[in-house]
């Protein structure tokens, strides 16, 4: 009889462990979501973090190759959304989310909607992230009218922000800015094509 009440004890002492770390776990993303600055971004990741795009394969993005992308996605207010929180266990998050930025807004782009699966290990911090994107819908169609108006009225200023032989943006903390200028230009001149 002692033995069993033991065992009842001993597992529901490892049950209350799991809520509070599945507990824990959710709110460090929830903080994470809501970081402000690349920084804050940061301080969540572990040293060793690795980022992997659709699966787990190879080796992932590491945390100093992901801290030169998130220049461009802070300079321009990322807007990151937790839609709905999948799974929570003791290190394992699994989350439906959604990001927008002024970018998208300006060309009227939906945003980004991805499965994110997080290992966090037992220190808090994010150690692995898998990105999986649920919306397939390309920005390209959102930005052309913006790049047809720009290349024939301000060619030399859109030159500066996009490689138009490769049909790519440049992607650095200062194209952002002068995206974010040149598109709100564009809108102020083109009311027609942006209702909201």
């Amino acid at each position: 009889m002692i033995n069993r009440y033991l065992l009842f004890l001993i597992t529901l002492s490892t049950l209350d462990c799991s809520s509070n770390e599945s507990n824990r776990n959710q709110l460090i993303l929830n903080q994470f979501y809501n970081t402000t600055s690349r920084s804050q971004h940061l301080a969540y990741l572990a040293e060793d973090y690795q980022l992997y795009f659709g699966s787990v394969k190879g080796k992932g993005m590491s945390k100093s190759k992901l801290a030169e992308l998130l220049r461009w996605d802070y300079a321009l207010n990322p807007d990151r959304q937790i839609l709905e929180f999948i799974k929570l266990s003791s290190d394992t998050v699994i989350l439906r989310s959604k990001e927008e930025n002024d970018f998208s807004k300006l060309i009227k782009y939906p945003g980004w909607e991805s499965v994110n699966t997080y290992i966090i290990d037992k220190s808090g911090l994010i150690k692995l992230q898998l990105y999986q994107p649920k919306n397939e819908i390309s920005y390209k169609p959102y930005l052309e009218p913006a790049i047809a108006c720009l290349a024939v009225n301000d060619s030399l200023r859109l030159a500066e922000v996009y490689d138009s032989e490769n049909k790519r943006l440049i992607q650095d903390s200062i194209s952002a800015v002068k995206w974010t200028g040149l598109l709100r230009e564009w809108r102020a001149s083109n009311p027609s094509t942006y209702q909201k």
